[in-house]
């Protein structure tokens, strides 16, 4: 069902991605297969994205890095930071939605992600 998202993303269906994404999200949560539930919040991320709720989108990607980074999946967190890159260099009007949490900085991850240490 991931690739169905993918594909609906591909053909620029963001609202179809979203759906079925959602399903897939339930499931996976449900079954408890984190990894899954991982790609399926980065997938959540880019249809929310590609469909202007970047609030929605951040933080979405930023629960999907978190989760490839306890599962391990390397190239998951390299897709998670370089979408929270991309999300913040976009024009967002209410920058308050970012986490403010002591010690957390959400624009390093565009800075990482430019560096090229993703």
């Amino acid at each position: 069902m991931l690739g169905l998202a993918a594909a609906y993303l591909a053909k620029g269906e963001a609202a179809s991605a979203l759906s079925v994404t959602m399903e897939v999200l339930t499931l996976t949560r449900l079954a408890g297969y984190r990894l899954r539930e991982g790609q399926a919040l980065y997938l959540m991320a880019q249809s929310q994205s590609a469909g202007g709720d970047r609030e929605s989108a951040w933080r979405n990607a930023r629960a999907a890095l978190e989760i490839h980074r306890d599962t391990g999946y390397r190239l998951g967190c390299a897709k998670s930071l370089a979408l929270l890159a991309e999300i913040e260099d976009s024009q967002v009007p209410d920058i308050s939605v970012f986490d403010r949490t002591p010690g957390v900085n959400p624009f390093g991850y565009a800075e990482l992600a430019k560096s090229g240490r993703i």
